[in-house]
């Protein structure tokens, strides 16, 4: 779990075993979340009041069970 002021961007290269991530990112904020074929668990918030991530590709993730967006903004899914 990431905590704190929204972050411009996130590099999870080489967090092959990652399975759960909590994330507050702001307008724009890139994430990467290919190679993770781990990964059941995704929660991203949008900076307060201009939203967040822009768009979100969970197709590389084939055991993701749970995902929570929270954003001003319509995210949408490939």
């Amino acid at each position: 779990m990431l905590y704190g002021a929204a972050i411009p961007s996130i590099n999870l290269t080489g967090l092959t075993q990652l399975k759960k991530i909590t994330v507050t990112l702001s307008q724009g904020a890139a994430i990467d979340l290919t190679n993770k074929p781990l990964l059941e668990e995704l929660f991203i918030a949008g900076e307060f009041g201009i939203g967040g991530v822009s768009t979100l590709d969970v197709t590389q993730n084939p055991v993701l069970k749970h995902y929570g967006l929270m954003t001003v903004a319509p995210i949408p899914l490939m």
